[in-house]
């Protein structure tokens, strides 16, 4: 998944895997990828550990068992955090993701 697939729903069955891959810059950087309910899609780690860009997202996921929930990342600009701070709008990355048996 990408920042194309913002807003989208997918119906996926229990055991498939899924990758976010969200592409940021040092001045815009993406904040930790999570999901609403762990039950449903458990946060699992990059089996290659390959190295990303500063700024960049990848998280891999897998559907535990059947049931809803919303993978999230935050973009918000470094220049939130100067001071003074910038005025900048943060930017949500959300999909929907129904698990299936």
């Amino acid at each position: 998944m990408s920042i194309a697939d913002a807003g989208r729903s997918y119906r996926l069955p229990v055991g498939a895997r899924i990758r976010l891959l969200l592409q940021g810059s040092r001045a815009w950087p993406w904040h930790g990828a999570k999901s609403s309910d762990p039950r449903v899609l458990r946060a699992v780690p990059d089996p290659l550990m390959i190295a990303i860009p500063i700024g960049w997202v990848r998280s891999d996921f897998l559907v535990e068992r059947p049931g809803r929930s919303t993978v999230s990342a935050l973009q918000s600009p470094a220049c939130a955090t100067a001071h003074p701070p910038c005025l900048a709008p943060d930017r949500l990355f959300a999909v929907t993701v129904v698990a299936t048996r």
